[in-house]
C-alpha cells in the first residue's frame, strides 16, 4: 500500500470546509484506502468496517453506523469531493476521489470496471490537476 500525503490546500478548501466534521474524518479515512487511481468500494458496510473498525470499540457512546456513513458519503459527493459510480457488469458502487493527484505505481491496474465516459472524466480531472500544480 502506498503512502498518502495530505496536501496543505485541503485546510482552506471551500468544499472541505462545507462538510461536517464527521464527513471530513471519513474523507481522510478514504484517502488512506483508495487505490492508485483514487477509487474504492462505495458500499457503506465495507467503508464502516475499514475506516471505523476500532472506533466503535473505543467509543461506544459515539458509535458510527451505516446511516452515518451513507449521510457522510452523500455530503462528500454533494460538495464534489468524491463521485459515486456503478460498476457496469455487477451493479456495485465504487467511489472516485475527485482531483486525485497520486502517481500510479508501475504495473498497477484498475480494479473497478468503469465506463469509458467515467474514465475520460477521471483522465481529464487528473490532467487539469497536474497542470494546476
Amino acid at each position: 500500500m502506498p503512502q498518502r500525503f495530505l496536501r496543505p490546500g485541503l485546510r482552506n478548501s471551500e468544499r472541505w470546509n462545507s462538510v461536517s466534521r464527521t464527513a471530513q474524518v471519513l474523507y481522510i479515512g478514504l484517502l488512506t484506502l483508495v487505490d492508485d487511481f483514487g477509487q474504492y468500494d462505495a458500499r457503506p458496510a465495507v467503508i464502516l468496517g475499514e475506516c471505523f473498525s476500532i472506533w466503535n470499540d473505543k467509543h461506544p457512546d459515539e458509535c458510527v453506523n451505516l446511516a452515518a456513513i451513507r449521510s457522510n458519503l452523500q455530503q462528500l459527493a454533494a460538495t464534489g469531493l468524491i463521485e459515486v459510480h456503478k460498476v457496469a457488469n455487477n451493479n456495485k458502487e465504487y467511489l472516485q476521489v475527485v482531483q486525485w493527484q497520486e502517481r500510479i505505481r508501475e504495473g498497477c491496474k484498475r480494479k473497478w470496471s468503469i465506463t469509458e465516459e467515467v474514465a475520460a472524466s477521471c483522465s481529464k480531472l487528473q490532467q487539469t490537476a497536474a497542470s494546476c500544480c
